[in-house]
């Protein structure tokens, strides 16, 4: 497979996973309340992401030339990797239903223009900043897709070997760069 889309991004890896773990922290709660997930599932899924996160924060540190904490242990690879599985087909099945909404709120001849490919994301995103009647639905799909792309490129980066974190250590090695963990 090819490099994804924000493959080097490591910042809005790190940004993104963060805000993955903000979201089950603050939802998952209620979920256990309603009785979609168990005290342990939601646990578990909390603590897997919380590793995730720390990974990116890890990586991104790492690439910028500063401190990093050191690597989170707390969730196997095999954990992290199926955590990442089902969020990316959980926003699969998102922007897959914004999809469906901003063609549902367009006007036959513009999405006859979507639905050809005559018209493409460039285009949407300057309807949407030109301030078109359609720009909500328009920057809720393009914000999904988005996202899409982001845990698309997470997920790649899970199944390479080397891994960004192998790389991100060797570099600091290369530069001569220690953490506070290695210096101590």
């Amino acid at each position: 497979m090819a490099e994804p889309y924000f493959a080097r991004q490591w910042d809005v890896f790190a940004e993104v996973a963060g805000e993955l773990l903000a979201a089950r922290v603050a939802d998952y709660p209620g979920v256990v309340a309603a009785g979609g997930l168990t005290q342990q599932e939601a646990d578990a899924g909390i603590r897997i992401m919380d590793a995730i996160a720390a990974d990116w924060r890890r990586i991104e540190a790492l690439y910028a030339g500063r401190e990093a904490a050191p690597r989170n242990q707390t969730a196997s690879p095999a954990e992290k990797l199926a955590t990442l599985v089902e969020a990316v087909e959980r926003r699969r099945r998102k922007t897959t239903i914004a999809g469906e909404d901003l063609l549902a709120a367009l006007p036959a001849e513009i999405r006859e223009y979507v639905l050809t490919e005559r018209m493409g994301r460039e285009d949407l995103r300057e309807m949407r900043r030109l301030g078109s009647p359609f720009a909500a639905p328009i920057g809720i799909y393009l914000k999904s897709e988005r996202r899409l792309f982001i845990l698309e490129a997470m997920l790649w980066h899970a199944h390479q070997s080397p891994s960004a974190m192998f790389y991100a250590e060797l570099t600091v090695e290369w530069r001569g760069v220690g953490t506070r963990a290695e210096a101590a």
